[in-house]
């Protein structure tokens, strides 16, 4: 789709890209509470999106639903002030497309949206000591305006972004 987006390249292309794959009704942030290295990350990340489509739609959710399809933003920020690792802790933004397996009154959706994360962060342990993600790292909105797209594509005018590793795309699989 998309070739690097280095220095230079327009932060509105990133966003018209994003605003057509769209549209969004929830906007929904992960962060960790510990220090992750981006593999170990993304792979809780994978669990997690595994994990709700299950909470939302069911066990059996492959044999008698469409998954829910969105994308995914990674972004880094470092955890303590001065900490030095170069790009910071891990942490993802997700925007998830309606569903017609959810409710359409925006505050039971939401409530339904932030319990299946919830659920599904908490048992992400995933032969880690501790859990990555604890309950006040998990954060769920209805999609209001496309001024979202414009805060989530603000790391474009980084020198080292690149969209293949900066934006993945919900699956049935998890996240690709």
């Amino acid at each position: 789709m998309y070739r690097n987006y280095a220095t230079g390249q327009k932060q509105e292309d990133v966003t018209r890209a994003l605003a057509e794959y769209g549209p969004y009704r929830f906007f929904i942030t992960i962060t960790f509470q510990r220090l992750q290295t981006e593999a170990s990350a993304k792979a809780t990340l994978e669990f997690i999106v595994r994990r709700v489509h299950k909470n939302l739609l069911g066990k059996r959710w492959k044999a008698h639903h469409s998954p829910s399809s969105g994308v995914v933003i990674v972004e880094y920020a470092h955890l303590i002030r001065r900490q030095s690792r170069d790009r910071g802790n891990c942490h993802f933004h997700i925007l998830l497309k309606n569903h017609d397996h959810l409710p359409s009154d925006d505050q039971a959706a939401i409530e339904a949206v932030q319990a299946a994360f919830l659920t599904a962060s908490r048992s992400a342990n995933l032969n880690q000591p501790k859990k990555p993600i604890g309950n006040n790292n998990v954060h769920s909105r209805i999609v209001t305006t496309d001024g979202v797209l414009d805060y989530l594509t603000k790391g474009v005018r980084g020198a080292n972004w690149k969209m293949e590793d900066q934006i993945l795309f919900i699956t049935a699989d998890g996240v690709a």
